[in-house]
């Protein structure tokens, strides 16, 4: 099972501790007032230390409102382009007021390379339940598939913006952000057609950037014409399926 993935489970449990410590340091400075006959400053504590967006933040990956925030504003970003968009359009379609937004965000190129950042966080996590390091390459190759198929089922508004950040103008910041992160991502998969290549699924002399562009690129272009396209998710997976069975047929020495 893909959760049984030891970094995954490691990273999961990490969060759930830091949550569970952050609430026992609250109720016991809370009980110390409380105790203290100081009941009103523990209510003033409370709110000045965790306001409820906070608290609700504390227990999510994402708090709702800026997940909101981030959602619309990539929907509009990607289809109207970066510099027609303005900070109260974005405000108004999801709802919130500008002081909000800038609660959770310095401006609108920060809100634009937070979508970059999640798009990275969220394939990385996907990555983290089905490639386990010490499995086969086998294993970790349908793994990867399957790394495809979820991201494109979950995270279609992150899929338009990443898009819309390869072939709009932007701030050349952004567009280095972007870079990186892709940079970091093929790099992780990279790590993976490797050890291919040290089980002697592909020839030695092989070019391995080739290689993992051969199975990457055609994935990213049906996510991209799908997603934008707006069109059914389940086609995708078996569209997605299809060219992975496919590639193997083609650059593969041993059968899958």
């Amino acid at each position: 099972m893909p959760s049984s993935n030891p970094e995954y489970l490691h990273n999961r449990s990490q969060k759930y501790f830091q949550i569970i410590f952050t609430y026992i340091k609250l109720f016991q400075n809370t009980c110390v007032l409380i105790f203290a006959d100081q009941f009103w400053k523990a209510v003033i504590y409370l709110l000045a230390y965790l306001p409820v967006s906070k608290f609700i933040g504390k227990l999510m990956e994402i708090p709702e409102t800026k997940l909101k925030v981030l959602k619309i504003a990539a929907e509009l970003i990607s289809a109207k382009g970066f510099y027609n968009v303005s900070v109260r359009e974005i405000c108004e379609a999801a709802g919130v007021t500008k002081p909000v937004l800038y609660y959770y965000f310095k401006d609108k190129e920060d809100v634009l390379a937070e979508l970059i950042n999640e798009g990275f966080i969220q394939m990385k996590e996907l990555y983290a339940q089905y490639i386990d390091p010490g499995a086969s390459f086998e294993a970790n190759l349908n793994g990867l598939l399957k790394v495809y198929q979820n991201y494109a089922d979950s995270y279609p508004y992150l899929i338009r913006i990443s898009v819309h950040v390869q072939i709009a103008p932007l701030p050349e910041k952004i567009k280095l952000l972007s870079k990186r992160r892709s940079e970091e991502l093929i790099s992780m998969i990279t790590s993976i057609f490797a050890k291919g290549i040290k089980e002697k699924y592909f020839p030695i002399d092989i070019e391995l950037g080739m290689l993992v562009y051969s199975l990457t690129a055609p994935f990213g272009i049906l996510i991209a014409e799908s997603i934008l396209l707006k069109q059914n998710t389940k086609p995708l997976k078996d569209n997605l399926k299809k060219y992975f069975d496919f590639w193997k047929t083609q650059f593969l020495k041993k059968g899958l």
